[in-house]
């Protein structure tokens, strides 16, 4: 460990963090493997929680519209974007989240077309 903020210990590796209500989230990750036209769950629901984006990566190997959602075919959480053939996008680190589920409901990438989307997605779950 090294450090202190505000009477918080920190290291240099950012496996947990602290939700606003004062929980230690753990972080989690999954890989992005999605084909198909449509729907495909990234990350299962969990019973009455949300999960948060921190975090992401993901390339397209053809052009596609990606589009993330809370629920499959729910309400989206990151809008529609093209990408072109060997296209992507990377969010980094955020603490606040890039985005979130609606309790209970599951995280789920929808494509354009069918078009290899991988890559990876580090959430949180409360």
């Amino acid at each position: 460990m090294s450090g202190l903020a505000n009477g918080v210990t920190f290291g240099h590796a950012v496996d947990r963090l602290w939700s606003p209500s004062g929980e230690l989230l753990n972080v989690q990750y999954a890989p992005i493997n999605a084909s198909a036209s449509g729907n495909t769950t990234v990350v299962a629901a969990v019973a009455g929680k949300s999960i948060y984006i921190i975090s992401m990566e993901f390339l397209c190997t053809g052009a596609v519209t990606v589009e993330w959602q809370s629920g499959a075919g729910g309400t989206v959480i990151c809008k529609g974007q093209s990408f072109p053939a060997s296209g992507g996008k990377v969010l980094p680190f955020n603490p606040a989240g890039w985005g979130a589920t609606v309790a209970g409901q599951l995280l789920n990438v929808n494509l354009s077309g069918a078009v290899q989307v991988s890559g990876s997605i580090q959430y949180v779950v409360f």
